[in-house]
C-alpha cells in the first residue's frame, strides 16, 4: 500500500505522538505492578494494616446497608456524612449552644481530628519546680506513651463541659435545676447518643455543679449528646453550655482535692487571701526566677460568694458559671485586686488577693479559678475553657474595730488585721503608716547599737562563726514588726489562743464591753497585760477599745537571740513564768494561734515557720529602752 508522503511538520507530531503512547502504556504497568504488591504485603507488623482491611470491610457492608465509612485523613464531603441534626467539633474548641427542658443536642469530634495534629506550645510561666524536676509545657506533644498508642490506632481523648446558666426557679425556697445530662459512644449504631439510646451503647457522664468530663480511649467518631430531664415547670428559662473535645488536654477543667487557696486574715468588710507557693525553687539560688515570678501578671483569678446567695448554686465547679454568676471576681466588677507577693518567710512567689464590699459577721466562699491556661484562653487553646479550684470558706469579723494592713513599706511582711478605730475616718486612711512608720523609728534606735558590733571583723572576733550582723537585723525586724503591729481579733471571740486587751475600755462608738464570763478573764482585767495595749501607741493614739490579740509567735524570740551578739542582752522568757502574756504557740492543725511573718489559715507543715534546733535558758525578756521602750 502506498502511503501518503508527510510534511516535516507532520512527521514531527506522529513521532511525538507515538512517543506518547509509549510512556503511557510504561506507566500503566508500573502503577499497577505497584498496587499490587502493596496489597500483598500487608503484615500485622504493618500499624497501617488495620486501615485497609477495613476499606475492604467497609466495601462489604456498605452494599448491606450496616456502615457508614470513617477513614483516617478522609471528609464526609468524600465518603458520606454523620446524622442529621450532629455538630462536629474541632479539636479545643468548645461548641456552645442553649438547650431547653426535654431536649436532647448531638455533636460529634470526627476521627481525622482524633488523629490530627497536637495543639502547638503556648507560652508558659516561669519555672514552677526544681532544676531536677521536670517542667510540664502545655501542649507539649506526644510522650512515648501516647504516640505508641497513636501508632495502633487509638488515641486518648478528653471530652468536657461546663454549664454557664440554668432555669432560675420562679419561687423561693426550690431546689435548684436538675443538671444536665452528657452522652458519649463510639458505636456507628449510636450516632445521636441520649437518654433514648442504647445503654450498652453509650456512656453517661453524670454533670456536677456545672462540670462533667470523660477521658477515653478512641478509636474513631466519637459522638456526643448532651440533654435535660426532669426539669419541673417550676423553672424559668434555658440552660447554655460549652461542650469540648481535645487531644491534648481537658478544655475545661476542676480540682476537688485542694482549694489551693488560704486564708489570712478578715476584718468587718474584706478578707485578704494568697495561694500557696508557685515555685519550689530555691530563692537564693534562683533570684532570676523569682523575679520572674515577680513581673508576671497574675495567674489566677479568684470568685466569692455570700454562702446565703444562691446563684452560683449548680454553677460552682464550672468556670464560665462562675464568672457569669459570682458576686465578686477579680476581673470584672473590681471588688478584688489580685497581685503578686513573695511576702513570708520562704520568700517565695504567690498571688495575693483582696476582697472589699464584705458584711460584718458574714460567710464566704471563695473560689480560685484560672482563665485559660493562664497564659492563653478560648478556642483552639489547650485548656482554653478555664480551670477551677475546689472553694473554701472564710468569716468576716463582728467587731469593727481590726482593720486589715498589708504591703507595708518598712514592715512588708505585715499581712493581717491589727486594731483600728473606725469612727476615725482620717485614722483609718492613715493606719498603715502609723504603725509603720513606729516601727521604722523603734528600729533606727535598734540599728544604733548593732552599729557598736564588730560586724566586718576579721572571722575569729565575730560574735558568731555562722551568724551576722545581717542575720541579727533581719532578726530583729522580723520579731519588731510582729510585735509593734499586734494581730488583732474580736474581743467577743472565744478562741482559747486569743489574749485580752483593754477589756474595761469602751469601744469606739461608745458601748461598752462584754461582761467578763470566766475567772481567767476577771483576773486579765487587773492585770497590765489585760487591761492595756501591748504597744504605747495603740492606747494612745488609735484608742481601739477592747479587742483580742493572736500573740507573736515565741519562735521569732528564739530566733532574735540565736542571730544577735549578747552584748545586745536579748533573752527569752519561759512558757508558764511569762512567756504566756506576750507570746504564743503554733498549733499543729494549721490554724493561726500565734502570728509570724506569712502565717495563713490552714498551712500545711512546710508552710508553717520551724523552731531552730536549740534549747533556750532564762526567765525573762531583757530589751533596754534603747532598742524598743515598753513591749512586751
Amino acid at each position: 500500500m502506498h502511503f501518503p508522503a508527510l510534511s516535516p511538520l507532520q512527521s514531527r507530531f506522529a513521532a511525538s505522538l507515538a512517543a506518547s503512547i509509549i510512556l503511557v502504556l510504561i506507566y500503566v504497568t508500573v502503577v499497577h505492578t505497584h498496587i499490587a504488591y502493596a496489597a500483598d504485603s500487608i503484615s500485622p507488623e504493618d500499624h497501617n494494616h488495620r486501615r485497609i482491611y477495613d476499606l475492604h470491610e467497609a466495601q462489604e457492608l456498605i452494599g448491606e446497608g450496616k456502615y457508614e465509612p470513617n477513614f483516617y485523613g478522609a471528609d464526609r464531603g468524600i465518603i458520606g456524612r454523620a446524622a442529621e441534626d450532629v455538630t462536629p467539633l474541632e479539636n479545643n474548641e468548645p461548641g456552645e449552644l442553649d438547650i431547653g427542658d426535654g431536649q436532647t443536642q448531638n455533636w460529634v469530634f470526627p476521627r481525622d481530628k482524633l488523629f490530627g495534629p497536637k495543639a502547638p506550645a503556648t507560652p508558659g510561666l516561669p519555672p514552677s519546680k526544681r532544676s531536677t524536676e521536670k517542667e510540664e509545657v502545655i501542649g507539649e506533644g506526644e510522650t512515648d506513651t501516647e504516640l505508641r498508642k497513636r501508632q495502633q490506632g487509638v488515641q486518648t481523648l478528653h471530652i468536657t463541659l461546663n454549664t454557664c446558666k440554668q432555669p432560675i426557679s420562679n419561687a423561693s425556697g426550690v431546689a435548684t435545676a436538675p443538671q444536665l445530662l452528657l452522652y458519649v459512644s463510639q458505636s456507628p449504631g449510636n450516632q445521636k447518643p441520649g437518654p433514648t439510646g442504647p445503654p450498652d451503647q453509650q456512656t453517661i457522664v453524670q454533670v456536677d455543679e456545672g462540670y462533667g468530663n470523660l477521658t477515653l480511649n478512641a478509636t474513631g467518631d466519637v459522638y456526643i449528646g448532651v440533654a435535660v430531664a426532669g426539669l419541673s415547670s417550676g423553672f424559668s428559662g434555658q440552660y447554655h453550655y460549652e461542650v469540648a473535645a481535645s487531644i491534648d488536654a481537658p478544655y475545661h477543667s476542676y480540682n476537688d482535692t485542694d482549694p489551693n487557696l488560704l486564708l489570712v486574715d478578715t476584718d468587718v468588710a474584706s478578707a485578704l487571701l494568697i495561694t500557696r507557693n508557685l515555685t519550689r525553687v530555691d530563692p537564693k539560688e534562683n533570684a532570676s526566677v523569682i523575679e520572674e515570678w515577680k513581673k508576671v501578671k497574675p495567674p489566677f483569678v479568684m470568685f466569692a460568694h455570700n454562702t446565703n446567695d444562691s446563684a452560683v448554686e449548680g454553677l460552682r465547679h464550672s468556670y464560665c458559671g462562675l464568672k457569669a454568676h459570682a458576686q465578686m471576681a477579680t476581673s470584672s466588677n473590681g471588688t478584688i485586686d489580685a497581685a503578686m507577693t513573695t511576702r513570708g518567710l520562704d520568700g517565695l512567689p504567690k498571688e495575693q488577693f483582696f476582697v472589699k464590699g464584705l458584711n460584718k459577721s458574714s460567710n464566704y466562699m471563695g473560689v480560685l479559678a484560672m482563665e485559660g491556661n493562664s497564659t492563653a484562653a478560648g478556642k483552639g487553646v489547650v485548656g482554653g475553657g478555664g480551670s477551677v479550684w475546689k472553694a473554701m470558706s472564710f468569716p468576716t469579723k463582728k467587731d469593727g474595730n481590726c482593720q486589715i494592713l498589708f504591703d507595708l513599706p518598712f514592715c512588708n511582711d505585715v499581712a493581717y488585721a491589727a486594731p483600728s478605730n473606725p469612727t476615725n475616718r482620717t485614722l483609718v486612711d492613715s493606719l498603715a503608716t502609723i504603725y509603720d512608720d513606729n516601727a521604722k523609728r523603734l528600729y533606727r534606735n535598734f540599728s544604733n547599737a548593732l552599729a557598736l558590733t564588730a560586724c566586718d571583723a576579721e572571722t575569729t572576733e565575730r560574735y558568731s562563726l555562722v551568724r551576722g550582723c545581717s542575720d541579727c537585723a533581719a532578726a530583729y525586724k522580723t520579731w519588731l514588726c510582729s510585735v509593734s503591729i499586734p494581730r488583732c481579733d474580736d474581743f467577743s471571740s472565744t478562741a482559747p489562743h486569743l489574749r485580752p486587751r483593754n477589756v474595761l475600755a469602751r469601744f469606739p462608738d461608745g458601748s461598752p464591753p462584754p461582761p467578763l464570763l470566766n475567772q481567767a478573764a476577771i483576773d486579765d482585767s487587773t492585770s497590765a497585760f489585760g487591761n492595756q495595749s501591748r504597744v504605747p501607741i495603740v492606747d494612745g493614739e488609735v484608742k481601739p477599745g477592747p479587742y483580742k490579740e493572736v500573740l507573736p509567735c515565741i519562735e521569732l524570740c528564739y530566733g532574735l537571740v540565736q542571730n544577735c551578739p549578747a552584748s545586745l542582752q536579748f533573752a527569752c522568757p519561759l512558757m508558764g513564768k511569762g512567756a504566756e502574756y506576750s507570746y504564743g504557740q503554733r498549733s499543729a492543725d494549721g490554724d493561726v494561734t500565734c502570728s509570724f511573718p506569712g502565717a495563713a489559715h490552714q498551712l500545711s507543715e512546710g508552710w508553717c515557720l520551724r523552731p531552730r534546733e536549740a534549747r533556750w535558758t532564762g526567765a525573762v525578756v531583757v530589751m533596754t529602752a534603747l532598742l524598743v521602750g515598753r513591749m512586751w
